[in-house]
């Protein structure tokens, strides 16, 4: 499989706020993340709220700028871009909000939302515009009859599929889903996931996939990326991380996901996770703060240690013969209290 994207050494920091005499330090968003995507892929890349997700998926698209590292689209850095070098990515890569109701202007009807990147990429006007709108929304399991609707007088999840018409009407190689089923009811996520299966090999496109969801990352992605407080601490093809992750924030999370019957140590890990407040640490691994199983050369340690199959881990202790057995006393007893 070919890349569509290389994302090298991103990273993003944003300036302190504050008064010059109580700055706070600078945030680092996103730090040294490096992933590829293929052709017709879906990379999930999951962590909790805080994680730097969002931040990368806007960084690929440049809807703001990072401060460092490249993003190369069909072998080209789009970072430095400008103008119609710029539009022309933009045609070839767009983004699926989290919030429909947000993302759509609620001043426009959904003919004009889904007409609006067809004008601006591909100036077409008249019919020929009128019939690849159409064709957008009956994508999306919409008609004609939704046309004349403001958002308002649609469902989350309608307002979400014509975010979702807007976004493939200009036939772009890349969407980037942030979130895209988290602010609609359970019983419309599946249905907007199934579509985005759908469109993805109808309009053979590559998604990355940004989501807290771990169900659905497993069950409609190809590849995970798991970040944390910034940092990338693993990646690899899906079934392989969620079967046997290595690092063990991606064992915590995984205590999270529902299961029959129910785990009892879910809840402690709720908690565990909710309530980090820990520092960032300035060298090693971004997770020793937290870790039961840290220890010496932790601090020090901080990249991805490669494994066959192409899986990845920036942990230096899940390679040491004997620790998985060892990680199930520590995570116990950790969510245990003792």
């Amino acid at each position: 499989m070919s890349d569509l994207l290389e994302v090298q050494g991103l990273t993003k920091i944003f300036a302190g706020a504050g008064t010059f005499w109580s700055r706070r330090a600078p945030t680092y968003a996103v730090e040294d993340v490096s992933v590829r995507l293929g052709k017709g892929e879906t990379l999930a890349v999951v962590g909790e709220s805080g994680s730097g997700k969002t931040t990368l998926g806007r960084c690929v698209l440049r809807l703001i700028e990072p401060t460092e590292g490249k993003v190369i689209f069909e072998g080209t850095d789009i970072l430095p871009l400008r103008g119609g070098e710029l539009k022309g990515f933009r045609r070839k890569a767009q983004m699926v909000f989290q919030d429909p109701q947000g993302s759509l202007d609620p001043r426009m009807r959904a003919a004009s939302i889904v007409a609006q990147p067809i004008k601006h990429h591909e100036g077409l006007t008249g019919s020929e515009l009128e019939g690849r709108v159409l064709e957008a929304l009956r994508a999306v399991g919409l008609g004609a009859s939704d046309l004349p609707k403001y958002p308002h007088e649609m469902s989350g999840g309608q307002q979400q599929r014509v975010a979702i018409a807007r976004a493939i009407a200009i036939r772009p190689d890349l969407l980037v889903l942030d979130e895209p089923t988290s602010a609609l009811d359970a019983s419309i996520q599946g249905q907007i996931i199934a579509l985005l299966a759908e469109l993805r090999d109808v309009y053979e496109m590559s998604y990355l996939f940004i989501s807290h969801d771990l169900r659905l990352v497993r069950a409609h992605s190809d590849r995970t990326a798991v970040m944390y407080k910034g940092r990338l601490v693993e990646l690899g093809a899906t079934e392989d991380v969620f079967r046997n992750s290595r690092h063990p924030y991606m064992r915590l999370l995984e205590e999270l996901i529902p299961t029959v019957p129910a785990n009892p140590l879910a809840p402690a890990a709720a908690a565990f996770l909710m309530d980090d407040d820990s520092d960032r640490p300035e060298a090693g691994c971004v997770f020793r703060n937290r870790c039961p199983a840290a220890a010496a050369g932790c601090e020090s340690h901080q990249y991805l240690i490669p494994e066959g199959g192409g899986h990845r881990a920036a942990c230096r202790r899940h390679t040491e013969e004997g620790f998985d057995r060892e990680w199930e006393h520590l995570l116990e007893d950790t969510l245990r209290g003792r």
